[in-house]
């Protein structure tokens, strides 16, 4: 399965990682669609313990968060609690990568974080 981080501006890059730490497993593993940034920040916020690790068919080991960034890329700096276009573009490309992905049955569902429509 595969979670996107919704709007890096909003609460979408936590709950993503919040749910990460208490629902993803060796039994139920998932990855989280977004980039290192953004995730990065929301981990050093709400699960410190947790390492950031890119996803490789295979991988999983405890303690470790891992995405998928699709190679998007994502600026170092962004406003957050402010809508934005360049937010809302990533938010619309993780969901759309992930869709992709999910044809191509590269995972098996996508789940979708908070999205700003106003900035999408």
């Amino acid at each position: 399965m595969i979670l996107t981080s919704g709007d890096p501006a909003g609460v979408g890059p936590e709950v993503a990682v919040k749910a990460f730490t208490k629902l993803a497993s060796q039994d139920f593993p998932f990855v989280i669609a977004g980039t290192a940034n953004v995730l990065q920040e929301a981990i050093d916020l709400y699960a410190p313990e947790m390492e950031l690790k890119k996803y490789e068919t295979g991988d999983w080991e405890e303690g470790v968060v891992y995405y998928d960034d699709f190679d998007l890329v994502f600026p170092e700096s962004w406003e957050k609690c402010k809508a934005s276009a360049e937010c809302g573009k990533l938010s619309y490309d993780l969901v759309y990568h992930a869709t992709v992905a999910v044809i191509a049955k590269e995972y098996s569902a996508i789940v979708t974080a908070p999205v700003n429509k106003e900035s999408v």
